[in-house]
């Protein structure tokens, strides 16, 4: 997100600390412990429940960034289940398929629902934000999914989380957003050609900061509930992303742009 926050920024990652206690601690009135519940047997039915080490009233819904490029990691995925609780972690992909599918874990079962592929955050925001309801509606209808739930979101899923808030904000208890560039990127005005060439060009068109800049006119942080923000931080030559992309868009931005994040 750059040298911008939103309500608040928190220290570290928690994705590499485990979700630490200051997080945590700010985020707790929207985490408390609730019943575990599944869809592993069926429709109502519970999954092996692993008790808790948090205490977390709502489930956890997952989002992940631009084209679906980086994945949550099985580590990432399992702490989240140590915290929340079996069959109270859901992994939502944004693209059209509405199949719902589950993975046992050292600590519990998580529950996906889309296709985990490359067609997921590919359109633009209003309509992922759309694939969004529909998939929340489904999970709560065949998985008992909490209402409200809490939001971890990746880059450009955090955008996504808070249109969807706009349209639903008695859903969402509160978002944790992890390197979302809530004012934009120039990197996205850069590589617009790219964005063609994945055929996700309205994805890139919504994460240029002029867009953003309306976004945050129409949608002003704070409105529709709370949302947090974790500062993502990349080791310069060390950090390649999964094609070489963190590092090939860090250089850029540091030799036109002057910065080393966007």
């Amino acid at each position: 997100m750059g040298r911008h926050s939103l309500r608040e920024r928190c220290r570290g990652s928690p994705a590499a600390r485990g979700l630490e206690p200051e997080i945590r601690s700010r985020c707790r009135s929207a985490i408390r412990r609730g019943p575990a519940r599944s869809c592993w047997g069926g429709e109502g039915s519970e999954a092996n429940p692993v008790k808790a080490r948090g205490s977390k009233s709502y489930d956890l819904v997952l989002l992940h960034g631009l084209l679906n490029m980086h994945r949550w990691s099985r580590r990432f995925l399992d702490r989240c289940v140590e915290h929340w609780g079996s069959g109270r972690v859901y992994v939502v992909y944004l693209n059209p398929p509405m199949h719902i599918w589950r993975k046992q874990l050292p600590h519990g079962t998580v529950t996906f629902i889309g296709r985990d592929d490359l067609t997921a955050g590919t359109q633009p925001v209003d309509v992922q934000a759309r694939y969004l309801a529909a998939k929340i509606g489904a999970l709560r209808r065949r998985c008992g999914l909490s209402r409200p739930f809490s939001v971890i979101a990746h880059s450009m899923g955090g955008i996504v989380a808070r249109r969807y808030m706009a349209d639903h904000p008695e859903e969402v208890a509160a978002v944790v957003t992890l390197g979302t560039p809530h004012h934009g990127s120039p990197l996205a005005e850069h590589y617009r050609w790219l964005g063609i060439l994945l055929r996700a060009e309205g994805a890139f068109a919504n994460l240029t900061p002029s867009w953003l800049a309306r976004f945050n006119q129409d949608h002003p942080p704070g409105r529709h509930g709370p949302v947090y923000t974790v500062r993502g931080y990349g080791r310069p030559g060390r950090d390649w992303g999964v094609l070489g992309e963190l590092l090939a868009g860090g250089a850029h931005l540091r030799w036109l742009y002057g910065t080393r994040s966007d």
